[in-house]
């Protein structure tokens, strides 16, 4: 999805108060007002105003909020949600995953917030008389 829809979109600064999800410009600068759905909408702190990134930075987005070393290669739920702290795009969601997913670093070392499950331990049948 390209965000050129979005740049239509966008609301006057004096009518943000009226909508719970909107778009409008900051400086020249594409924003996102958005309230995360599991917050009741009274409450004006947990509002998040988001830059709108396009699609040429992307990239440097994702792989400065899962690749380096403060960002230490979290998993894909952890890694969007930081990135949606500060940022936004159409397809935020479907791009972090893929990321996350052909990161070549998470597939060689693994989950390491995965617990892996003990095996099931199994009486083994003991002999009567030993080395007969």
């Amino acid at each position: 999805p390209d965000i050129s829809i979005l740049f239509q979109k966008a609301v006057d600064e004096s009518e943000l108060s009226k909508y719970p999800v909107c778009y409008f410009f900051q400086k020249d600068i594409l924003m996102r007002k958005w309230r995360p759905p599991d917050v009741s909408a009274d409450d004006e702190w947990a509002v998040k105003f988001q830059i709108v990134i396009p699609k040429a930075y992307r990239y440097e987005v994702l792989s400065l909020a899962h690749e380096t070393l403060l960002a230490r290669h979290l998993s894909t739920r952890k890694t969007l949600r930081k990135i949606s702290e500060h940022f936004y795009w159409p397809s935020l969601r479907k791009d972090v995953a893929e990321f996350c997913q052909s990161c070549h670093m998470c597939q060689m070392v693994g989950k390491p917030n995965q617990t892996i499950p003990k095996a099931p331990l199994c009486p083994i049948p003991a002999f009567e008389e030993p080395f007969t």
